[in-house]
């Protein structure tokens, strides 16, 4: 009963850590932000010069969608770099990681961003 337990948990562990495994960041460079934008569910979204790169495997490579809320000081200080590149037409580096998963479009979810000068 003991092993059985034992290779259960292990199987579990082993299945948890694929998973997120599965789900690896990308970074990339853009030249730089063109659009900023807060959508209806309180997330930010920015577009890039050009499109984001499709590694994250998402369909729609467009936007970006903030990982966390607009009330989150994380995507307040994104908010900001976004509009700084987008005036300045500065350089962005971007992470994202998975997608939204949204019913009708699947945007990456931005984890990062820095901004160049």
């Amino acid at each position: 009963m003991r092993s059985a337990f034992a290779i259960t948990f292990m199987l579990i562990c082993h299945l948890s850590v694929s998973t997120s495994a599965l789900a690896q960041s990308v970074v990339r460079d853009y030249r730089y932000v063109t659009k900023v934008n807060v959508g209806q569910d309180d997330h930010l979204y920015i577009t890039v010069a050009g499109n984001f790169s499709p590694d994250h495997g998402c369909t729609n490579h467009s936007y970006v969608r903030s990982s966390f809320p607009l009330s989150d000081d994380r995507t307040k200080a994104w908010l900001q770099l976004a509009t700084a590149s987008f005036l300045s037409q500065s350089k962005v580096h971007v992470w994202t990681r998975g997608c939204n998963g949204g019913a009708n479009v699947d945007y990456p979810i931005m984890i990062g961003l820095q901004i160049f000068q």
